[in-house]
């Protein structure tokens, strides 16, 4: 995984980039049309800690990746159905939905990254790079949440998938996964912090779509220990 990780980053953004990389993205992301969440979420195995650190996105998994990549004691897997191969206290790491959906919007709405604007439009019919974000709840509404990408998928959803395995599965905060793996958190500035703030903003005024939508999400994390 480590390595898979390398090329891909060498030859999307690097010295080594290669020309119709988009094209192979974009076949990718054809391929991996109908992934249930639980399919493409990575997951940590930290042998020596005897841990299981699922990648939830939107939650310090980046940092978590950054680390893991420079340990060979750490090793990234794919599908979190593989997690039954290993032993290991599984680590779900959680974040306020709204949180979590504001900083799924900045990065992969509002950038408007080019491969996975492409992937929702393979997934979804509804879906257009230009969408706001009260269509794009309101189509949340009608959509099953076991097919919601794993960026804004249900942690819920994640949880009780995990518990499906018949395993323990402990949730934890943000810093508690970043002290026990080592990673740093990302530094801000100003207008990154002016358009989290602007998108608050359009959230609250979509606020009962999103209680609606991710009602379940909301509860889940109201009653969880952290």
């Amino acid at each position: 995984m480590k390595r898979r990780l390398f090329i891909e980053r060498s030859v999307t953004y690097g010295k080594l980039k290669v020309p119709y990389v988009n094209l192979v993205y974009n076949v990718n992301n054809f391929i991996k049309r109908n992934k249930k969440f639980h399919q493409d979420i990575e997951f940590v195995q930290c042998s020596r800690l005897s841990k299981i650190i699922v990648l939830n996105p939107k939650v310090a998994s980046r940092s978590i990746v950054e680390v893991s990549l420079k340990d060979p004691d750490r090793v990234i897997r794919k599908n979190l159905s593989n997690i039954k191969n290993f032993t290991g206290e599984i680590i779900l790491p959680v974040r306020e939905p709204r949180a979590r959906f504001v900083s799924f919007w900045n990065d992969k709405i509002l950038n408007r990254h080019p491969n996975y604007i492409s992937l929702l439009r393979y997934k979804y019919e509804w879906f257009n790079e230009n969408i706001n974000m009260e269509d794009f709840l309101y189509h949340l509404q009608t959509t099953s949440s076991e097919t919601y990408e794993k960026h804004f998928c249900i942690q819920a959803d994640i949880y009780r998938f995990l518990s499906s395995l018949e395993r323990k599965v402990s949730c934890a905060s943000i810093n508690e996964i970043i002290k026990l793996t080592g990673a740093s958190g990302q530094s801000k500035n100003s207008s990154i912090d002016n358009r989290i703030s602007e998108t608050y903003r359009l959230l609250e005024a979509s606020n009962d779509l999103f209680s609606n939508v991710y009602s379940d999400d909301i509860h889940f994390y109201n009653n969880i220990s952290l």
